[in-house]
């Protein structure tokens, strides 16, 4: 057995004097660009052919959509102009009404995507060029004027495309006939009597489509969307597949027509949508496994680069504080202390099982940086001001509420995806078993199935990392090992994020 290192360390002030409670959502975090770890993923976006972001809840998909609406036109974009674009309070309702019932579900809501991305994007054309005083051509005032007449406004985002009616943005478009003189809207939009409304837009988004490329020369421009999973639900759930379907394939269409396939060189325009690992794997739509392989980027997090995301706030947060009170100085423990940096804020080197403080975090989660700012939000709240530093008693007495946040997490992520199961159900079934390590017999006994319902249930708590197998001497999940196969042969475990909220101890029966 190692021995355990400590330091003696004298501050006149507590750690919860510099290091906050930190915000568990990247969009209520105010200083999250003071700490922001620039990992790979941002470059795959700006520089790669990658364009469909997906990840886990709690992965950091929303900090990286921040991140690059900070950098706006700047090297940190790759001087793209970046066109955010998010979902939050957006009216599904009006959009589900945009929908060609002449095809299938997973297309037919690609052409009012289509509307909607080409709209937005021609509306920030026209506005950063009169940012720079430059002359629009006559199509792009014509263009303009068309949206002051059907949107009552000149600056177009995804709410107010959405709040006006078909019916009324066809009749401007086809009434207000000085926007299509040019471009030829005359001939496709003047014939009432043939065209949907569905039809009309689509006409429309052809030429805002035209007009778009006529302008994408020097300017660049990357629409990043986001919090579309925020209306998903299990009573909803094929609509809103069908919806989000359709947009992926629009996605898939543009950025092939724009992306340079044949060098890492920057490209003009780029749509990359931000979705949930989960909600994407329950989508339909054609090469969607070609789509994933080629053009996503998932986001996967290691022990290293979890300790790195930390321990970049514990860095920025010490400097500031150590700036701002120099005759207050705040030490941590000194490098290398224990196995990872973001150990140094705690009094010791190991804990339980002979592990750093933060490998016991890492050992307790699924992963991602949610988890982990949970983690060290409970710490925070547990602990004594006796000590400077954290300590391995804040660890332990963090343990069950830590637990019981994790639970109500997932729960929001899963259950609205598990339309016949209950979430809670098998949260409930794996209670039963009071053990963290148990058998296939074992489940079924509790869970009252057969046999293949209970394989079903068992392989979506696999896949999602609740459920773990041994692989070696450790016990391995999916989040560490994508390929890694279920083996109902073989005992599950429960992960340790869940054992004090399950009511769980270790071994098996």
């Amino acid at each position: 057995m190692s021995k355990v290192q400590t330091q003696n360390i004298e501050n006149r002030d507590d750690i919860t004097q510099w290091l906050p409670k930190f915000s568990i959502a990247a969009e209520s975090d105010g200083k999250l660009m003071d700490y922001f770890l620039k990992t790979d993923y941002v470059n795959h976006i700006l520089y790669d052919n990658e364009w469909l972001v997906i990840g886990r809840k709690g992965s950091g998909k929303t900090a990286i959509f921040k991140y690059l609406v900070s950098q706006d036109n700047k090297e940190g974009a790759n001087y793209y102009s970046v066109i955010p674009l998010t979902f939050e309070s957006y009216p599904w309702k009006i959009h589900r009404k945009y929908i060609d019932n002449k095809l299938p579900n997973k297309t037919a809501y690609k052409k009012s995507w289509k509307y909607l991305l080409y709209t937005v994007l021609l509306s920030k054309i026209i506005q950063l060029k009169l940012s720079k005083n430059e002359q629009l051509s006559d199509e792009l005032a014509r263009a303009q004027a068309f949206f002051e007449q059907a949107y009552s406004s000149k600056i177009i985002d995804t709410k107010n495309v959405m709040s006006q009616g078909l019916e009324s943005v066809s009749s401007v478009a086809i009434s207000f006939l000085g926007i299509g003189a040019t471009v030829g809207l005359d001939s496709s939009l003047q014939k009432k009597d043939e065209l949907d409304d569905i039809d009309k837009i689509d006409a429309i988004s052809a030429i805002f489509e035209s007009l778009v490329n006529q302008e994408l020369q020097e300017d660049k421009y990357l629409i990043l969307l986001d919090q579309l999973d925020e209306v998903w639900s299990a009573d909803e759930r094929g609509t809103y597949r069908g919806l989000l379907s359709g947009l992926i394939a629009e996605c898939s269409e543009i950025n092939n027509s724009h992306i340079n396939n044949s060098s890492k060189q920057s490209n003009s325009l780029k749509v990359c949508p931000f979705l949930r690992t989960e909600i994407y794997e329950d989508l339909d739509f054609n090469d969607k496994n070609k789509t994933r392989e080629d053009s996503s980027i998932e986001i996967k997090w290691t022990a290293n680069s979890l300790d790195n995301m930390f321990f970049s706030r514990v860095n920025a947060l010490l400097n500031e504080w150590n700036q701002e009170n120099p005759e207050r100085e705040f030490a941590i423990q000194k490098e290398p202390f224990a196995s990872d940096n973001s150990s140094r804020i705690f009094n010791q080197s190991s804990v339980r099982h002979q592990i750093s403080p933060f490998k016991h975090i890492l050992r307790m989660s699924f992963y991602r940086p949610r988890d982990v700012i949970i983690y060290m939000n409970k710490i925070r709240e547990v602990h004594k001001s006796e000590t400077c530093l954290y300590t391995s008693a804040d660890l332990r007495a963090a343990e069950q509420s830590y637990s019981n946040s994790v639970f109500n997490e997932l729960n929001d992520e899963f259950s609205a995806l598990e339309t016949d199961t209950n979430f809670e159900e098998l949260m409930d079934t794996l209670s039963k078993m009071h053990r963290q390590t148990f058998k296939f017999c074992d489940f079924q006994t509790a869970y009252n199935k057969d046999t293949q319902n209970c394989k079903d249930k068992l392989e979506f708590l696999f896949n999602i990392s609740i459920l773990g197998q041994r692989i070696g001497r450790n016990w391995s999940y999916r989040f560490d090992d994508p390929g890694l196969n279920i083996d109902f042969a073989n005992p599950f475990y429960v992960n340790p994020a869940l054992k004090n909220h399950l009511h769980l101890i270790e071994g098996s029966k």
